[in-house]
């Protein structure tokens, strides 16, 4: 048996969390059949909520703050509901923005202020 954390992209992003809050790691159970697989559903959705934070921001271009933005946003959304489910329509509502920003400018850089016209923030 052994125990391992990894950083995904978003605490990679985050960094340093502010105020010396500490984040709320949760046992993930890790099969060399199974690969990772997490005790509750909700994790499931986590794990599939950060895939597509790195493919959205593979796809279009997010400033530095808007990443730390987005990345501590999802992270306040998981800890408020204790669910992944609160994240989901944010991150479906950045693909959006992202999208909608960067069909009419290729190179558009997605920003903050881009990112606080989302509603479920």
């Amino acid at each position: 048996v052994s125990e391992k954390i990894e950083d995904s992209i978003l605490t990679q992003t985050i960094g340093q969390f502010p105020n010396g809050v500490q984040p709320d790691w949760r046992h993930v159970y890790t099969s060399p059949i199974l690969g990772r697989y997490p005790y509750h559903p909700a994790y499931l959705l986590a794990i599939s909520q950060v895939r597509e934070v790195d493919r959205i921001w593979q796809l279009c271009s997010f400033s530095d703050e808007a990443k730390r933005h987005m990345a501590r946003t999802i992270l306040d959304k998981w800890q408020s509901d204790g669910r992944a489910s609160g994240a989901e329509e944010y991150v479906r509502d950045v693909w959006d923005t992202a999208r909608e920003k960067t069909e009419s400018n290729p190179k558009a850089i997605i920003s903050v202020a881009d990112l606080a016209s989302i509603h479920n923030e």
